[in-house]
């Protein structure tokens, strides 16, 4: 694969990407709707908040930044 650089020449500087642009949703029925939540899985290390929506909204949200260009992860 060949050697580690020396110096990062990642081209991610080069993007313009701000996570304040960004929201996290997540949809748990043994949390309350439409407020922010932690997230309690072994994944969110950060113990970033979360808005808690029900599933058929976040389907609505999903298809809606699909057809309107915005990503999904």
């Amino acid at each position: 694969m060949g050697g580690v650089p020396n110096k990062d020449n990642s081209s991610l500087s080069k993007v313009p990407f701000n996570p304040d642009d960004y929201i996290e949703i997540t949809s748990f029925n043994h949390h309350p709707f439409y407020q922010k939540i932690s997230l309690e899985i072994p994944d969110n290390w950060s113990h970033d908040q979360y808005y808690n929506i029900p599933l058929d909204d976040m389907m609505q949200v999903i298809v809606y930044a699909l057809n309107n260009g915005y990503s999904v992860c």
